[in-house]
């Protein structure tokens, strides 16, 4: 069985602290508010629009709103200068620091983008690690790049830190999404455009060791490619997991391989390949 592997189906699970706000409100009755005026005073009826946002540290992060504005005004600007309404604006993220990719070291980075950034992501975009809700995993997911991301952590967020790091494209302070999310649909292709992932039918002798290949029918514009193997392990087995899942022909060179192992005594196993985002 083979099926697309999204950066969570390898992630092992994490406790995410939830903290809320308990309202306390002193009333007899239904509450009316009115303006109130007296002598030459006069006291209008207002809200409070201020407070909130997000705040990470470690492995834990807190989102939280104090007085949300009552709409989103969206953003007034003026020379060097911006100024967006409420504290949760527009797409509803707030930048949390660093940089876009900046990964590496854990969990603040460095605030440069390097090689060590590309190895750091290729193991969340496999599952060997997971992102830290707050600003590690809105720094980790960084594509697409016109979104900052989109909530999920993928080969293609390989593909873009690579871009970064070859200054392909110019650093961006972190922004988008700050923890996992429903990622949009993956946008739909004719029948011959469509790209495949498959494996041919096989069969061998009780004992003997048999070749699986991965066959992908490509464009031949793919930069990177994400995918999860399952059998079941009463059958199968692979030894030397290490050596035996490799490479085969066809793929660009200097191609990179990343394999998630970690479930392998249960029959499941992860693959991402990346290549130069140039090539």
């Amino acid at each position: 069985m083979l099926k697309l592997l999204s950066a969570k189906s390898f992630a092992g699970l994490h406790a995410v602290l939830s903290v809320g706000l308990i309202w306390l409100m002193l009333v007899s009755g239904p509450l009316a508010v009115r303006a109130q005026s007296g002598g030459s005073f006069v006291m209008v009826k207002s809200v409070i629009a201020n407070g909130g946002g997000d705040s990470a540290g470690g492995s834990f992060a807190l989102t939280g709103t104090v007085g949300q504005s009552l709409a989103d005004m969206g953003m007034s600007s003026g020379g060097a200068f911006s100024l967006a309404s409420g504290f949760w604006p527009g797409n509803g993220t707030t930048s949390l620091g660093g940089l876009e990719a900046d990964v590496a070291p854990r969990p603040v980075g460095n605030g440069a983008l390097s090689s060590t950034d590309i190895t750091q992501m290729r193991r969340f975009a496999a599952g060997l690690d997971s992102a830290a809700v707050g600003s590690e995993f809105q720094r980790a997911d960084c594509a697409p790049l016109a979104s900052f991301g989109n909530g999920l952590i993928s080969a293609t967020d390989i593909t873009q830190t690579r871009r970064y790091v070859a200054a392909l494209d110019a650093p961006n302070t972190g922004d988008g999404p700050s923890a996992p999310g429903n990622a949009p649909e993956p946008e739909k292709t004719s029948a011959p455009l469509a790209r495949t992932i498959s494996i041919p039918n096989l069969s061998a002798n009780m004992g003997s060791q048999v070749v699986v290949p991965v066959i992908l029918d490509s464009q031949g514009n793919e930069v990177a490619l994400s995918f999860s193997v399952t059998y079941n392990p009463a059958v199968l087995s692979i030894n030397n997991t290490a050596t035996r899942i490799a490479l085969g022909s066809g793929v660009p060179a200097g191609t990179t391989l990343t394999r998630n192992i970690s479930q392998e005594a249960s029959g499941r196993l992860g693959v991402v390949l990346d290549a130069d985002p140039g090539t």
